[in-house]
């Protein structure tokens, strides 16, 4: 059977050297037992015109689409559009945000099934229950209609041992990782925290399942061997949930002899100075933490589960290396409750910091499986069946506006302290421009100001996997 696998732009449309990688781990699933293309798009523009020609070439039996809350304009443009080729394919959809709101999505989107969180498995079984013409309810972990009315199955149990996938398949991504010469990997799904802003715990479980230490530097190598990279961006929410597995991933790292640069983004409360140090000896050239508010106010309101005195030691520590690793944070400014005096909380706080990095604090968004999008929903503020009628992302102003949230992250963004650091090695030099940047522009990214914000940014979109 032909399967053909698509990933759509997302908040932005930009030519930077990140790709989403939950279509590489479907990919290397189905290779084994059916013919598979897997295509990622930055531009719309490009997705017009090259999807049509695809079809046509490949004549796909099943079209599966990412659909997270910031593609989702998209995805629904170009399931029209696929329609408009061969009406008799089949059009699946996942991601978070199909997976939260699947009967929206099978009404409005035309789609004929929607695989509802973790895919590996269920996408498998599913193509399989295709092509054998078994009965869809005997797979367990999809939504779809039928005679008009939209059935929902079993849940699918999630996988408890990551090493039992097969490796992901990213040659959509060569042109990408040729470009920037870097490369992603995941190597844990959930958390065990349940921020009120974020949508991973409720999506992949707050029960942390983990890739082994042996199985995370086999995909390193894979990216080396195959792909030429030279640097590797950790994609997981919480890198570092697990002190000792940090560290055997480390002396892997060294035993094996790779030599790449890596980053990744940690939690403050899982930190020690022997971590960092051999974090940096194998490679680490940048760590974002977790801090999204200096405020105790705001930190226990968002159920943060961290403290000031656990922030202040991650970046006391992490500072230590910062001849040769970046520091920075990821902050947020908005969360119900904040107001002129959390803000300057925040802002007294993070003046006691050094960092390499300066904090470029994002504006919460209000996204579907989220404990805020339960709230606004069970208040009247938000209705599911609203998210077809615009195309934006909604940041939450019920108690301030979009210009006082602005001010806010403006003033954020002037506090804290820089620590010495040379910024024309930074991890991120070169991923966003080609490598060999003119004066002009290596003299603009050297700054990076911006970075903090558009890897959370970007993050967030990314958490939402099909």
């Amino acid at each position: 059977m032909n399967v053909m696998l698509l990933s759509l732009p997302g908040i932005t449309e930009s030519d930077d050297g990140m790709f989403p990688l939950g279509i590489g781990y479907l990919a290397g699933m189905l290779k084994p037992c059916h013919k598979v293309e897997a295509h990622y798009y930055q531009k719309m523009r490009q997705a017009k015109n090259e999807i049509p020609d695809n079809i046509i070439a490949f004549e796909p039996d099943i079209v599966g689409l990412t659909c997270n809350t910031f593609n989702r304009g998209f995805v629904c443009e170009i399931v029209k559009l696929i329609r408009t080729i061969d009406k008799n394919v089949k059009i699946i959809l996942g991601g978070v945000h199909a997976s939260f709101l699947y009967r929206e999505v099978l009404k409005q989107y035309a789609a004929d099934i929607v695989v509802i969180g973790e895919g590996e498995y269920t996408l498998l079984e599913l193509c399989n229950a295709i092509e054998q013409k078994i009965p869809l309810e005997t797979v367990d972990g999809i939504a779809y209609t039928i005679d008009n009315e939209i059935k929902l199955n079993s849940p699918r149990q999630v996988i408890s041992n990551l090493d039992d996938l097969p490796m992901p398949d990213y040659s959509y991504g060569r042109p990408f990782m040729e470009r920037t010469r870097m490369g992603f990997i995941i190597t844990s799904r959930g958390c065990p925290a349940r921020c009120k802003f974020c949508s991973t715990s409720s999506y992949w479980g707050q029960k942390v399942r983990m890739h082994s230490p042996t199985r995370v530097v086999d995909e390193m190598e894979q990216l080396v061997s195959q792909f030429d990279v030279n640097k590797i961006y950790f994609h997981d929410d919480t890198f570092n949930l697990g002190v000792n597995r940090v560290l055997e991933i480390c002396k892997e790292i060294k035993d094996r002899g790779i030599k790449v640069a890596w980053a990744c983004g940690c939690r403050v409360s899982c930190v020690t100075e022997e971590m960092i140090a051999a974090m940096v000896e194998a490679g680490c050239r940048c760590i974002t933490w977790g801090v999204e508010s200096g405020s105790e106010e705001m930190l226990k309101s968002i159920d943060k589960r961290i403290s000031l005195s656990q922030i202040r030691t991650a970046f006391e520590l992490s500072g230590k290396f910062s001849e040769v690793m970046a520091s920075a944070s990821f902050t947020m400014v908005g969360n119900p409750g904040e107001s002129e005096k959390t803000i300057q909380e925040t802002v007294n706080f993070f003046n006691t910091l050094h960092m390499t990095d300066q904090i470029s604090p994002g504006i919460l968004y209000v996204l579907p499986g989220t404990l805020l999008y339960e709230q606004l929903k069970n208040d009247g503020h938000i209705k599911d069946e609203d998210w077809h009628k615009y195309s934006s992302v909604p940041k939450y102003t019920l108690e301030k506006s979009y210009w006082t949230l602005n001010r806010w992250a403006n003033i954020v963004s002037k506090s804290g302290n820089r620590l010495p650091y040379d910024h024309r090695k930074h991890f991120w030099m070169g991923v966003q421009e080609p490598i060999n940047l003119t004066k002009k522009i290596q003299r603009v990214a050297v700054q990076l100001h911006r970075w903090p914000s558009i890897i959370k940014r970007y993050l967030a979109a990314g958490r939402i996997r099909f």
